[in-house]
């Protein structure tokens, strides 16, 4: 098994940490877990709001097929344990749906096992037809696991029409932390592969973005430290480049949700729920990570009615939010002095501007920062008059 084939095991394991803690609802994920574990609440937090972003997207669509019983499939990429086909089945009992799910050798097989030792899983699988159980795929009438590696779209195209894949049938594409992970020449060669041989689909993209402020920084070293390099941020590393990409790519309509607009479409009382479940004060390093990551739609064909059945609206520009005939609040971007260069701090107002607290980088490092930093305000810049570091 390979190092980024483990990640999936850990990401796994903090789904069910955050469902057993109630932030979402998923009774299979424990068919999958061997050994349960509690996360940190930051870590739930996370998984709750990756949760969310997948729910009023993808889900969506899925809802909107399923409640005009209009036939459709789903391809869900690199899904290692993910137990989407399961709950789409429990939560909305779809008629006219086929799932294909594609990973790698190690998991499918791990998979396939644990599928066929659950009693709850098993019954989902199929409806009248099991075509096909070698032990190492699952063939039937409603679910079809097999493997292939994604960077060969030439065997993938063999692998779907053997399963009898339509690749004119409204497609639902998941992919959650899977190309990221793909050198980047492949990744865009499979992201170009499905927009051209796919009449009808959409594309659903949870992963990273922003490598290049301190804590993407932090991000990236990461997942290099556990040998899970993200090599899509090499050149594809703001939310408009992912845009370009997609539609460079032959998708007809591309839309980009930061989870921070993800979360700001929240419900209040869903936001309290959540704040209720255990004690949680984390809240700026939970926005520093909603801002590093993001949900990404690309569509092509009828499938791009969906973007306006979606729960979800990007959020707007500074100038929609402030009119300048309805306020007298004027906005000017400035130059700071690194010392500035910092998130969730505290600052006071008076003769001069005083800093303190906060997020940001120190000695080359994403740390907390415990300096504070008095500057003054010249005209068109700011200039650091004092830092006193914390001793």
């Amino acid at each position: 098994m390979t190092r980024v084939e483990g990640t999936n095991d850990y990401s796994i394991v903090s789904k069910l940490s955050a469902a057993k803690a109630e932030y979402f609802k998923d009774e299979f994920l424990q068919e999958f877990v061997e050994k349960p574990r509690n996360r940190a609440p930051l870590i739930n937090w996370g998984y709750y709001i990756r949760s969310k972003s997948i729910e009023l997207t993808f889900e969506a669509a899925v809802k909107h097929f399923t409640d005009r019983d209009l036939p459709f499939q789903i391809l869900s990429i690199g899904a290692g344990f993910d137990t989407t086909f399961f709950n789409i089945q429990e939560k909305y009992e779809p008629k006219n749906m086929v799932f294909f799910e594609i990973d790698l050798p190690s998991n499918v097989e791990r998979k396939v096992k644990l599928i066929f030792n659950s009693e709850k899983c098993q019954s989902l699988v199929w409806d009248k037809v099991m075509f096909e159980n070698d032990g190492k795929t699952i063939n039937t009438d409603r679910y079809r696991l097999f493997a292939c590696d994604l960077a060969d779209t030439g065997q993938l195209k063999k692998s779907l029409e053997k399963l009898n894949f339509d690749f004119s049938k409204p497609t639902l594409i998941l992919s959650e932390c899977v190309i990221t992970y793909m050198k980047e020449k492949d990744s865009t060669k499979l992201i170009q592969f499905l927009g051209e041989i796919l009449d009808n689909a959409a594309f659903f993209v949870y992963e990273q973005c922003e490598p290049d402020d301190a804590f993407g920084a932090f991000m990236v070293k990461h997942f290099q430290n556990i040998s899970s390099p993200i090599l899509g941020l090499s050149r594809f590393r703001t939310q408009e480049d992912q845009i370009s990409r997609y539609l460079a790519a032959g998708w007809c309509k591309c839309k980009v949700h930061s989870l921070t607009s993800v979360f700001l479409c929240l419900p209040e009382q869903e936001i309290q729920r959540i704040q209720d479940l255990e004690l949680f004060d984390e809240f700026e390093e939970f926005f520093l990570k909603c801002s590093h990551y993001f949900m990404l739609v690309a569509t092509k064909g009828i499938c791009d009615i969906l973007h306006g059945v979606l729960n979800l609206k990007l959020l707007p520009a500074l100038p929609e939010i402030l009119p300048e005939d309805k306020n007298h609040l004027q906005v000017q971007i400035v130059d700071t002095p690194n010392s500035l260069k910092r998130f969730g701090h505290s600052m006071g107002v008076g003769e001069d501007v005083y800093v303190f607290g906060g997020f940001g980088e120190e000695n080359g490092k994403h740390k907390r920062l415990g300096n504070f930093v008095r500057i003054e305000f010249k005209g068109d810049h700011f200039v650091e008059k004092k830092l006193v570091k914390n001793a």
